[in-house]
């Protein structure tokens, strides 16, 4: 997988949710982008950060999860970003994946750990668009 650098902001954010954490600027909306990109691999790069420029309320909790995500998996974890479009709902979804080498139940363990520690908290916020994984190698 490859990363690529994200050239500038160039889409206007919609909101869809009335959420406090929101960029205030685009300044720190292309901030909170280009730190996503140094965190995770995004193989599909304009549509993913398409979709988080229209939901500017999951960049910050995209970028905390990559460090949680780190703090489970260890810092040596390959992190992705990918979208996933439900046909039959017509929902898309963005997904953090945890590509790991590890046993099964061991990694099934860790997410766990990370669910418990973490990303239940962040549930409120991600209004169903965000969600985590691993994937495995």
């Amino acid at each position: 997988m490859q990363k690529r650098e994200f050239s500038g902001l160039v889409v206007s954010p919609v909101v869809h949710h009335n959420v406090s954490a929101l960029p205030s600027s685009a300044t720190e909306v292309e901030s909170g982008l280009r730190a996503i990109q140094g965190a995770y691999v995004i193989p599909h790069m304009d549509e993913t950060l398409r979709f988080l420029i229209e939901h500017p309320f999951l960049i910050d909790v995209v970028q905390e999860a990559a460090d949680a995500l780190r703090r489970t998996f260890g810092s040596a974890a390959t992190l992705s970003l990918e979208l996933f479009h439900d046909p039959e709902t017509e929902n898309t979804e963005l997904f953090a994946l945890v590509h790991i080498n590890e046993p099964v139940t061991v990694a099934l363990e860790k997410l766990q750990t990370f669910d418990e520690a973490w990303f239940l908290d962040q549930q409120s916020l991600i209004a169903e668009l965000f969600n985590v994984d691993v994937a495995f190698s």
